[in-house]
């Protein structure tokens, strides 16, 4: 019995001594990327006061028009026509950057929350594309040279850009950063079920939860717990093959006029 115990206390501290050791390599190995300098806001992406809004050659103002929630920027000197939406990804923030780089070229453009912010939903989960229809209100009340209308999106921005252009004839150009061709599920687990509503109604969803546990092992699990990076394809990928009636998830890009 002492055998037993002692080849299982010899084994766990084997595992730990090795979790450690991975962990203070990745450390080293991944400084650099660990050293970035992330913007101040995204300390709380929700704070508006943290964001730079001073900005040389730009005037930047923040929107309240009903669920339209977010930034404007115009340039002194606009040097293209029409304007740029930009949004997101997970983490709520409007993509400010973005939005900023654009004006500071000669955009104007807007960096728009998706979540999170009042008259919206509190999280990414359920939000309704209809939600855009504020953004169409004002850019037509308050923009005369509005067209044309680009949306930018970063990953999960993506995936609702890519759904607002299949719903609004009204955006004529697309710029995806990172998107995806399906619906996925939303990302708050006590209130689970699609990113996205339309008209009252859920939008087909990929189940991420029925990912592969290997993979989720594998890319999420064990990166975590040794400090090094962190991949969400492969579980997003298992998700779809996992899934019968994935087709049907499918966001229909054939609608798209942009």
């Amino acid at each position: 019995m002492k055998k037993i115990f002692f080849g299982i206390f010899s084994v766990i501290i084997i595992l730990v001594v090795l979790v450690f050791s991975l962990r203070i390599y990745n450390d080293h190995k991944y400084k650099d990327i660990n050293a970035l300098n992330f913007p101040e806001y995204y300390k709380d992406v929700t704070n508006i006061s943290l964001y730079p809004t001073d900005i040389n050659g730009v005037d930047v103002t923040y929107v309240d028009e009903g669920r339209m929630q977010g930034f404007r920027f115009v340039p002194k000197e606009k040097s293209h026509k029409g304007l740029v939406i930009c949004f997101g990804g997970s983490e709520g923030s409007p993509n400010f950057e973005n939005a900023k780089i654009l004006a500071k070229e000669g955009y104007e453009t807007f960096a728009l929350f998706m979540f999170g912010m009042k008259n919206q939903e509190s999280t990414l989960t359920k939000i309704p594309l209809e939600q855009f229809d504020d953004v169409i209100n004002y850019i037509n009340k308050n923009i005369k040279d509005n067209k044309p209308i680009s949306v930018l999106g970063a990953s999960k921005g993506a995936e609702y850009a890519l759904n607002l252009a299949c719903k609004y004839p009204e955006i004529d150009n697309l710029i995806l950063i990172s998107p995806s061709s399906y619906n996925f599920a939303g990302l708050d687990f006590k209130d689970y079920g699609s990113s996205w509503t339309y008209k009252g109604k859920q939008l087909p969803y990929i189940d991420i939860k029925k990912s592969s546990f290997n993979s989720f092992l594998k890319n999420i699990i064990v990166p975590t717990i040794i400090k090094s990076p962190i991949s969400y394809k492969e579980s997003y990928k298992s998700a779809i093959e996992q899934d019968s009636s994935s087709q049907e998830k499918l966001i229909p890009v054939k609608n798209v006029k942009a």
